[in-house]
């Protein structure tokens, strides 16, 4: 896949019904955390290798479906250079229910949010992790929605290197690290 990216043809070719399976694989985010990643084809540079993030990381500098290098060290492969953001935004929702009620109260909240072209995701029971663009009100988008949540909390995302300090579809950032990430989104 050749640049310029976008985030349809992104969508389609990394989480759509008819992704390449074969191409996800195991990606080292940052030190003490991995998740799935798709690898992109190498048609530009036989040197250059690209993946698009394909789980909500942890990682202050790495949102869903961002476009990273893939640099390697000598414990294998880890995300580099983010090349192009998806999203500029992480906002943690938090919920409650029992087994059958917390599921359902985290179906809620990602049919709210797909449909105003955001991602969830919810690996921990209680918590869904949403991705979105700068501007996006999840909170609004939530109650509008009447999905029952208990908190919000934006979550800063570290600018990539290539963003311009104008950028509108990147959020700039303070010093990363959990306690630091907390407050930089619009929520």
């Amino acid at each position: 896949m050749k640049e310029p990216y976008d985030l349809a043809t992104i969508r389609t070719l990394t989480i759509g019904e008819g992704r390449d399976n074969s191409k996800l694989f195991k990606l080292r985010y940052e030190n003490g955390e991995r998740g799935w990643a798709y690898r992109l084809p190498n048609e530009d540079n036989a040197l250059l290798q690209r993946a698009v993030i394909t789980n909500l990381p942890a990682a202050d500098r790495l949102c869903f479906l961002d476009v990273v290098e893939i640099d390697r060290d000598k414990h294998g492969e880890i995300a580099g250079k983010v090349l192009w953001r998806g999203f500029a935004c992480k906002t943690e929702v938090t919920y409650q229910g029992d087994d059958a009620g917390a599921q359902a109260a985290y179906d809620a909240i990602g049919a709210a949010c797909r449909a105003e072209g955001m991602e969830t995701e919810g690996m921990v029971e209680g918590l869904a992790m949403v991705t979105h663009h700068e501007g996006s009100d999840v909170r609004a988008i939530l109650e509008a929605a009447k999905v029952s949540f208990d908190e919000i909390t934006p979550l800063e995302v570290i600018a990539p290197d290539w963003a311009a300090s104008n950028s509108p579809r990147v959020q700039r950032s303070g010093t990363g690290g959990r306690a630091g990430r907390r407050g930089g989104g619009v929520g």
